[in-house]
């Protein structure tokens, strides 16, 4: 998955990847694995909004449009957290009556997001294991911004760079912008997105797009180190001969 999210459109396409690999694993509960994927993904968007939210609180931004994107986070992850709450009230039976309503109001589609609702259901269930996610999220995201501003400092970009601090703001928002479809593993739209986001807050934009393109070439080089990997270990592992025939 990671490494199709370097080629297919937005830098979430190797979701669909992964979500088939898992699929095949579980040929029984096809739907519900892919179900699971989708909700991984969107609890990983939602983490993001949330660190957008907490750093727009911490560091208020002085531009406006970062002002007005922090304030909007702010208001998403409130009304996400209430309904979350919310959920946790609603009986089994109700879960699953809306389920099946679901899957007659999304012809062709319906059986997918009726899992995904059930899905998330099951989740507000086991609120520790949510917790547990979220935290290696926000241990991900982390070591993810740090990557980036050390990709600045290595190419000497220090002076023409925000605060490392104020990456904490900007990064989770250009990774927003970068998971934008249309464009492979987000090329393009997610050089003008740093570069913006750069500008915003006091930086320069051809910084913003440098560090955004090394950046990106460090995620090529180590998804292609990474698939190249796994395709060792899978031939080492393969049986041959007449086991494999069997």
């Amino acid at each position: 998955g990671f490494y199709f999210n370097t080629l297919l459109p937005g830098s979430i396409g190797g979701d669909l990847v992964k979500a088939a690999v898992v699929a095949r694993q579980f040929p029984g509960r096809r739907i519900q694995a892919v179900a699971t994927v989708l909700l991984d993904r969107g609890f990983a968007l939602w983490n993001l909004v949330l660190v957008v939210a907490l750093m727009s609180i911490a560091m208020p931004p002085e531009h406006p449009t970062m002002a007005r994107l922090g304030l909007m986070a702010r208001v998403f992850c409130l009304l996400s957290v209430g309904l979350w709450w919310a959920l946790g009230f609603l009986p089994l039976w109700r879960a699953e009556r809306f389920a099946m309503r679901l899957k007659r109001w999304f012809p062709g589609v319906g059986l997918l997001v009726g899992e995904l609702w059930l899905a998330l259901y099951r989740y507000r269930q086991n609120p520790w294991t949510i917790l547990a996610a979220l935290a290696l999220s926000a241990i991900s995201q982390t070591a993810f911004i740090f990557s980036v501003v050390c990709v600045g400092w290595g190419m000497r970009l220090g002076e023409s760079m925000p605060g490392a601090p104020s990456h904490f703001l900007l990064v989770p928002m250009a990774m927003m912008v970068n998971a934008i479809p249309f464009f492979p593993g987000g090329l393009g739209i997610g050089e003008w997105g740093y570069g913006a986001l750069y500008g915003f807050m006091g930086g320069d934009e051809g910084a913003g797009v440098a560090v955004s393109l090394g950046h990106r070439v460090a995620n090529w080089l180590l998804a292609g180190l990474t698939l190249l990997t796994i395709t060792m270990v899978g031939a080492t592992e393969r049986p041959s001969g007449p086991t494999e025939s069997a």
